[in-house]
């Protein structure tokens, strides 16, 4: 059994043995990438840990490329996903993403 591509004008979906695992378009995006702003606050020994994110990008477009697939914003890579046998793989392009 292996991970499925289906690409339609719209957007994708990714399946496995026939069931839906990932659905993508321009309407419904299948992911959101962005920084973190982390907080670390300590009061007596007692810490506080906060991650707000924050520059977020929603990539709506997306290329199909030999190893899956590249999410698009604004015409820039922004996260790729890969297909590998029955392996997925979401990794953010821009190391600073999250």
């Amino acid at each position: 059994m292996e991970l499925q591509i289906e690409t339609s004008e719209t957007g994708f979906s990714i399946r496995f043995d026939g069931r839906l695992v990932l659905r993508h378009s321009a309407a419904c995006p299948a992911l959101t990438v962005g920084r973190g702003q982390p907080r670390v606050t300590m009061l007596r020994g007692n810490f506080s840990i906060d991650d707000s994110p924050v520059d977020c990008v929603t990539p709506q477009e997306f290329a199909r490329d030999a190893k899956g697939l590249i999410l698009l914003h604004e015409g820039l890579p922004q996260a790729r996903i890969t297909l590998d046998g029955a392996s997925l793989t979401i990794a953010a392009i821009d190391p600073a993403h999250d």
